[in-house]
């Protein structure tokens, strides 16, 4: 907060639109849900007060556009407020299409609609956008695959397919484990 805070009006656009980032998830780890949307309001604002900034390439805003609706997505499933999260998964694919994909941005929009389908219970929904994303899962770090490995026994277990679902959480505590192994 003191970095927004203490922000020189003069300094990079840069910098200020990394520090809504990490903030906001910082905010979400607090709960403070307050804040958090009190915060999201700012960051548009100030995105929407740079564009008077002719210097700043199109691809630049369709970036910063970019995580800022990925905090969105993230506010609005801390609420529980689905449709509002799926909206803001379809600004995150717009401006995606705009600036690039990469094989993380892909995990990462899939990843959102599999836990919206979750979340909403459509179970099916989700183990098919989770078995789009487990072929790719092993590429992504260790924090992805273990995640999409917890996501797909959580879904098993919900559609009672235990056996299959026990599988995978064994893959995701080993996961886990490495994890922490690497930390120490």
């Amino acid at each position: 907060e003191m970095a927004l805070d203490n922000y020189p009006a003069n300094a990079s656009p840069f910098q200020k639109n990394n520090i809504y980032v990490y903030y906001l998830a910082q905010l979400k780890d607090l709960d403070d849900t307050k804040k958090m949307r009190q915060t999201l309001d700012e960051w548009k604002a100030y995105i929407d007060d740079c564009r008077q900034d002719t210097t700043i390439a199109d691809v630049q805003f369709n970036n910063w556009l970019y995580y800022y609706h990925h905090s969105c997505y993230t506010y609005y499933m801390h609420l529980k407020d689905f449709d509002k999260a799926a909206m803001h998964v379809d600004s995150v694919v717009m401006h995606l299409d705009k600036t690039g994909w990469s094989m993380v941005t892909r995990n990462e929009v899939i990843g959102y609609r599999t836990l919206l389908a979750i979340e909403r219970k459509n179970y099916a929904e989700a183990l098919k956008l989770n078995d789009i994303q487990l072929p790719l899962a092993k590429e992504l770090d260790i924090n992805a695959y273990a995640d999409i490995l917890a996501k797909r026994a959580t879904i098993l277990s919900k559609l009672e397919r235990w056996k299959e679902a026990y599988s995978y959480l064994d893959h995701d505590q080993i996961g886990r484990a490495v994890q922490q192994e690497c930390r120490d």
